[in-house]
């Protein structure tokens, strides 16, 4: 569905009647090729360029750019389209432009070729030589500043009007209609028009009309636009589910469901609306239901099925986990198929974040089109990108999914519970230092009774503490020193995020650090070394975890369906974890370094009256690894140190017992 743009219909009905003469009209209601040509500038980085058509509306979405630093900051260019005759002379240009990305974009005219032709540029990003409006001109290929001046807002807000009148030696260019700068000069006489790109990830087009005489687009008064999205899964519990799905024009749905597809219930709404939300509830804990969506009596989707929440009890789960899903290209497409073919072998699925790999503003072309099998059957939960808050700090993501129907709660973080593990989903792109309403969530939800009564307790969020594969940028440091340290105190088992295009694997006192970022955006590459973290990898991938009650299996997959890494972590909480302080011997008194250790450890330990001391060793199972020593020792301060080349990384427990307690302390031995 189009766009509405009320004041261009309008407009265009009076220029007609009095005389208005239109040389080109374009609503972009026809292939791209039939007027237009398509130019990547050379030489081009993060490209090709994706230009394409929807919704009768001209997209491009690559974030390609020209030419390295710092000769990318002088050019600002990426790609283009042009169209039009080579002997258009006097004319104005007008088109309906908006940008979801803070780069660049523009309008051409007097187009002569590739190299040579008249630019207005609009660039908002400040670390690329914005925020500036620009009147240039290219010759040969080299860039001549005519007019350039630095404007709060130079790319305006949702959609807006660029006109730009040639007459003879004078050019005029007009933001919504408003004169922004005039200039002459007497390069170029004639020529074609074009629209431009540079690095500009979310660009959109439309209504690019050429006139003879003077004719300039007032600012556009947009009507809300919806298209159909079929049904995703919401809201999951052990005893309901929703049913979300939107429809371009209003209607009355209903939603048709049951264990049999022979004995269905029946929930229709009450009011017509575009956006549609059903809950159905007095469901069964761990049952499948299929079901079937209809508006006004028609069928619109089939075909589906949901499942309740696992009680406790039931502990054995599957999940996916991907993140940075991606602008509609190839890798991305190449993941989604493995993760749609993956929706019969797994209960739900996490997604950390930029959710929208453009800037928020969409989510059906990047998202729900992408994995609509899976979201169709499955509940993902989804976490806060900062891809995801560009254009509107989030709100359409916010409208987008569910995560509670109570309008005080905040939909940015919140906790679930499926069989024997945690869930908690935080927002790193808002405050969550030790001050802010995020923290003292995520410190209740780690301390309530339902994350004590788990086996598993897992967070994520988008942004890393740490990671290897950003030059650049090592990982956050608010990250580091307020959740961190809670992961370790709580006792936390594992944090997955994004951010990081790429797969990686750490261990850090206890806590297991994996980014899952390369559902398909462009890949990070290795920069620096961080101790803990044993794998990096630069790759488009998923990663699978399966739970099955004390045994915990995690599987990267990459796009191409091999298995690039593979972990099985396991759990004893009757034995060795859960070992009590006691009054002789404390935790502080009891120290292990390096903590984590390579093949060599010492302890230092300080005994409160003599004793006989047994030291100890078990894995994570609870089974005798090694006794590392027993003897008579005096009160006072010991230290010891201990050497094992046989071991293999995990998860260890030391335990000092003397003749009245017993203490333990974890160490994780990386190699």
């Amino acid at each position: 569905m189009k766009i509405t743009i009320v004041f261009i219909i309008s407009l265009l009905l009076f220029y007609s009647a009095s005389g208005q003469k239109f040389i080109f009209k374009e609503d972009f209601n026809q292939s791209l090729g039939v007027n237009w040509k398509v130019v990547d500038d050379k030489p081009s980085y993060s490209g090709p360029s994706n230009w394409f058509i929807e919704n009768e509306v001209l997209r491009q979405t690559s974030n390609i750019w020209a030419y390295p630093e710092p000769q990318e900051y002088t050019y600002h260019l990426g790609t283009h389209v042009f169209a039009g005759s080579s002997d258009w002379q006097n004319y104005t240009i007008n088109a309906i432009l908006k940008a979801t990305d803070n780069d660049g974009i523009g309008i051409l005219f007097r187009y002569q070729d590739e190299k040579n032709y008249y630019r207005f540029l609009l660039i908002e990003d400040g670390n690329n030589g914005g925020p500036k409006r620009k009147i240039q001109k290219f010759v040969n290929g080299e860039v001549f500043t005519l007019y350039e001046k630095v404007v709060e807002d130079a790319i305006p807000n949702g959609w807006f009007s660029v006109s730009i009148d040639v007459r003879n030696d004078s050019i005029k260019t007009f933001i919504n209609g408003l004169q922004f700068n005039s200039v002459v000069d007497t390069t170029y006489s004639k020529g074609k028009i074009g629209l431009h790109c540079y690095a500009m990830s979310g660009a959109y087009f439309d209504s690019v009309y050429v006139s003879e005489d003077f004719f300039v687009f007032k600012q556009p008064e947009n009507i809300t636009d919806y298209k159909d999205r079929k049904p995703y899964v919401q809201l999951s519990t052990q005893t309901s589910a929703a049913v979300a799905w939107v429809t371009k024009t209003k209607s009355i749905g209903m939603l048709s469901y049951g264990t049999d597809i022979g004995n269905l219930f029946q929930i229709s709404e009450s009011e017509p609306a575009n956006k549609h939300l059903i809950i159905a509830e007095n469901l069964t804990p761990d049952t499948k239901y299929y079901y079937t969506v209809y508006n006004e009596g028609q069928l619109f989707a089939d075909s589906l099925s949901f499942s309740t929440v696992k009680p406790r009890e039931q502990d054995t789960i599957s999940f996916l986990i991907w993140g940075d899903s991606g602008t509609d290209n190839a890798d991305q497409h190449s993941v989604a198929k493995l993760i749609n073919n993956e929706t019969d072998n797994v209960d739900f699925a996490i997604h950390v974040g930029d959710v929208s790999q453009f800037s928020g503003e969409e989510y059906d072309n990047i998202y729900f089109s992408k994995y609509s099998r899976f979201v169709g059957n499955k509940n993902v939960y989804t976490a806060i990108g900062n891809h995801d808050t560009y254009y509107d700090g989030a709100q359409t993501y916010l409208n987008d999914f569910y995560y509670s129907i109570d309008p005080t709660v905040s939909e940015r973080y919140y906790s679930f519970m499926w069989g024997n593990a945690f869930f908690i989903c935080l927002d790193s792109n808002i405050d969550y230092s030790p001050d802010s309403e995020q923290y003292r969530f995520f410190i209740n939800e780690l301390g309530s009774d339902k994350r004590k009564s788990a086996l598993w307790t897992i967070v994520y969020f988008h942004h890393p503490p740490y990671c290897e594969l950003w030059e650049g940028w090592a990982g956050d440091q608010n990250v580091r020193d307020y959740l961190v340290p809670q992961f370790e105190a709580f006792d936390v088992d594992f944090v997955f995020n994004g951010h990081t295009h790429g797969y990686e694997r750490g261990l850090l006192n206890g806590v297991y650090y994996i980014i899952s970022g390369g559902g398909g955006g462009g890949l990070d590459y290795y920069a620096r070394d961080w101790a803990h973290i044993a794998k990096s990898k630069s790759i488009h991938h998923y990663t699978k975890v399966n739970i099955n009650g004390k045994s915990f299996e995690l599987t990267a997959i990459d796009k191409d369906s091999i298995v690039v890494d593979k972990v099985s972590i396991y759990k004893n909480p009757t034995s060795v974890e859960n070992i009590s302080n006691t009054s002789s011997i404390s935790r502080n008194d009891f120290k292990s370094h390096p903590n984590p250790f390579n093949n060599q450890f010492q302890v230092n330990f300080e005994i409160k009256e003599s004793s006989n001391v047994e030291f100890t060793l078990y894995n994570s199972l609870g089974e005798l690894v090694d006794i590392l020593f027993s003897a008579y020792l005096e009160k006072g301060i010991h230290k010891f140190q201990y050497s094992n080349n046989r071991l293999s990384s995990g998860v260890y427990f030391a335990i000092m017992k003397t003749s009245k307690d017993i203490i333990s302390k974890k160490i994780i031995l990386m190699k």
